[in-house]
């Protein structure tokens, strides 16, 4: 398989130059599970994590939030206890997740703040918040059956930011619009 490498150098270019908070278009992303879905995203770059972080943090402090959270027939104490561990997780992580989230860290190289690199792979992906997800084509899902807590904490983090924060890989571009110019990334 054979990159436009031209494109791709001006999509980073591109992406790069984006200093504040920015909407990009991503069109026809294919994502790694392998389970065929294609998806159109809007994501918005140049967003602090740490300040979605504190963000976050502040929301699930008030009790009162939890009542904006549409539970479905999950009931209401594994939706209490749900709120309670992530409320724990945000605001006073443990040793294991202070670990994780290094390991992250020591897992890529950050380019710019939107864009980094897998140390291992060399795979460069764009890192921004969902905005919007339009799926184009569905593809083929495991059946899940998760606990309801889990279940809950789902439900909950839809109201969070830090919860849509992804990474998209540039080899899985394939259109992307950014700052109203369209960059198509052509493989083949």
């Amino acid at each position: 398989m054979k990159t436009n490498l031209s494109n791709l150098g001006r999509l980073l270019a591109a992406v790069a130059k984006i200093s504040t908070p920015s909407f990009v278009r991503i069109v026809n992303y294919s994502n790694d599970k392998g389970n065929g879905e294609v998806a159109n995203y809007t994501v918005n770059l140049g967003i602090s994590y740490a300040n979605a972080k504190m963000a976050d943090a502040l929301w699930l402090a008030n009790p009162l939030n939890i009542i904006e959270v549409d539970f479905g027939a999950i009931d209401k104490d594994s939706a209490k206890t749900a709120w309670a561990e992530m409320y724990q997780a945000k605001t006073k992580p443990t040793q294991e997740s202070k670990n994780r989230s290094q390991a992250q860290q020591d897992a890529y190289i950050t380019v710019c703040p939107n864009v980094r690199v897998h140390k291992d792979s060399g795979r460069v992906y764009i890192y921004g918040l969902v905005v919007s997800k339009e799926v184009v084509k569905t593809g083929s899902y495991d059946a899940v059956n998760s606990a309801l807590v889990t279940l809950a904490k789902r439900k909950i983090g839809k109201k969070l930011k830090t919860e849509n924060f992804r990474q998209f890989a540039f080899d899985k571009l394939r259109s992307v619009r950014v700052k109203g110019e369209e960059i198509e990334i052509t493989i083949g």
